[in-house]
């Protein structure tokens, strides 16, 4: 998609625009993320039409991000297919000065490899979808927390590992979340589909807890219908093991501790 919320919002113009395309050829497909750094505004949708992505290196397995700029030197000059021929003088004249730079795209997000986790791994077309993020797996209701999430920062990834460490290393643990394992899945930036590729983690599968959370208890000011005296010492106990195994919880909140049914 192209970035044009400045120019709606009367906002100074980006000095790069971006957008993300699946470039296909036989029976393989790339992803890629084309980044045009410019002074004065182009529209970089009509320049991506332009571009020969058959004569470009792209990576496998990722996505590639092609880095475009007017700055002679950079790398190399850009191959344009036929349809630049009709294009309009604007996108021509640009395109003919334009070198490029290949990279792996640092903004991609990262799904960890499964074997570099030690966790049973569900695979993720057995999990049936149940509203945005309850799901179905072996007739048992769990939340799927997604590596993909809105806003995701490279960072997450490693979040998201040392949450599984965790969960492993703490299964089975009284007053602690469990999970059902990994949710397993072919790298969705996979070039060749007819090849098998390790498969990646695209999300981790906990309990759901029909009790809500402690935020929503207190939210309905009525607390006094829980067993709420066993709380703070099921809290505890929880933050025990945690200190014990040399861990600490960085996100002790209400809205991150839930009730069962009981």
């Amino acid at each position: 998609m192209e970035d044009e919320n400045s120019l709606a919002e009367k906002k100074p113009e980006p000095s790069s625009r971006s957008q993300t395309l699946i470039y296909h050829d036989d029976h393989k497909g790339w992803w890629i993320n084309v980044t045009l750094i410019a002074r004065k505004t182009q529209r970089i949708s009509g320049l991506c039409g332009m571009i020969n992505f058959k004569s470009l290196p792209l990576l496998d397995n990722t996505v590639t991000e092609i880095l475009l700029e007017q700055v002679p030197g950079i790398s190399g000059t850009l191959d344009m297919n036929n349809s630049a021929e009709g294009a309009s003088n604007r996108n021509a004249n640009l395109a003919g000065n334009l070198r490029y730079c290949i990279r792996e795209n640092p903004e991609r997000v990262i799904h960890p490899l499964c074997n570099e986790l030690p966790f049973h791994q569900i695979d993720a077309s057995e999990i049936t979808e149940d509203g945005i993020f309850h799901i179905s797996h072996n007739q048992r209701l769990y939340i799927l927390k997604v590596v993909n999430r809105p806003l995701y920062w490279p960072r997450d990834t490693d979040v998201i590992r040392k949450e599984l460490e965790s969960l492993a290393c703490f299964y089975n643990v009284p007053n602690i979340v469990h999970t059902a394992g990994a949710a397993a899945s072919d790298n969705p930036y996979k070039t060749f589909k007819t090849r098998n590729v390790p498969p990646v983690v695209i999300g981790i599968l906990l309990e759901v807890h029909s009790g809500g959370s402690l935020q929503q208890a207190f939210a309905e000011h009525r607390t006094g219908m829980y067993p709420w005296r066993q709380w703070p010492i099921q809290i505890g106990s929880a933050l025990s093991h945690f200190h014990e195994a040399g861990w600490t919880h960085m996100d002790i909140k209400v809205s991150n501790i839930v009730r069962d049914a009981e």
